[in-house]
């Protein structure tokens, strides 16, 4: 974790960090969560942060439970930026993105595409 900010935490569980534990509030959180854990890891996120971006695929967001769970807690999803599958990444047949949260967004959705190839 030597090239991140000074001023920038982190958590990572095989390094004996448990973002789950975590309880100290950030402005930002910036991650790629376990993707079977995703609707566990955007609750918690939701009580830390002010704003979320989880490297995920697109139909996660969509869910009714976690976009009722984003809207309760007073999130709104603010952007979506396209971005293209790395080849260590799992194909599953739907698009990675970054979905940023954003506490108090009510507006729409912005969306972009990072470039490279499509």
């Amino acid at each position: 974790m030597d090239c991140l900010p000074r001023d920038t935490e982190w958590c990572e569980l095989k390094r004996g960090r448990d973002f789950l534990q975590w309880r100290d509030s950030v402005d930002r959180i910036v991650t790629n969560p376990p993707w079977n854990q995703i609707r566990v890891f955007l609750r918690h996120s939701f009580k830390i942060a002010e704003h979320v971006a989880f490297l995920m695929t697109i139909n996660h967001a969509w869910t009714t439970a976690r976009l009722r769970d984003a809207r309760e807690a007073g999130f709104g999803i603010q952007e979506i930026i396209f971005v293209e599958t790395p080849h260590s990444f799992p194909r599953s047949g739907f698009q990675l993105g970054m979905v940023v949260y954003a506490r108090g967004h009510r507006g729409s959705i912005t969306l972009h595409e990072l470039p490279g190839r499509w």
